[in-house]
């Protein structure tokens, strides 16, 4: 019981110093994150390419890998187009919701035109939003980590 509740503390503890470094990471190079995302997407897609040429899966595989290589090689430019669609896509949720039949409580209204702000900003300057998202995200991982402790210091 003992060795189990010690492992629990110690798992505990590894997430909540994941979630900081993560945290701080996110918050200094922010405006390198989406990059860096990208670049790691593109790894995976290689190394996924791989595994299906060793499967048999020639097409499937030279194209994924392909795909990859193209990814890690324009990273900076798919990352900032990235955010534009996601900009776009998140302008015409907004408008679709404020013009469907619903009623709406001012705090949904509220949402909605928020998140037409956020897409119409998106779209405008990326990397400015981008680099402001990833400074909350790491905010948010850093009070995430902190309060992952609380309870792990508790149950020592």
């Amino acid at each position: 019981m003992a060795s189990k509740k010690s492992k629990q503390v110690a798992n505990a503890l590894i997430y909540a110093l994941i979630y900081i470094v993560l945290g701080i990471l996110f918050c200094i190079y922010r405006g390198s994150v989406a990059r860096w995302c990208v670049i790691g997407i593109g790894v995976l897609l290689i190394v996924q390419g791989v595994l299906d040429m060793m499967n048999r899966r020639l097409v499937q595989g030279i194209l994924e890998a392909a795909v990859g290589v193209l990814a890690i090689v324009f990273a900076a430019a798919v990352a900032k187009y990235a955010i534009i669609v996601l900009g776009v896509i998140l302008l015409v949720w907004a408008v679709l919701r404020l013009f469907d039949s619903t009623k709406k409580t001012p705090l949904a209204l509220l949402y909605i035109v928020g998140a037409a702000v956020v897409g119409v900003l998106m779209i405008i300057n990326a990397f400015a939003v981008a680099s402001w998202f990833f400074l909350v995200i790491g905010i948010l991982l850093i009070v995430e980590g902190i309060l992952c402790l609380i309870p792990a210091s508790a149950r020592k």
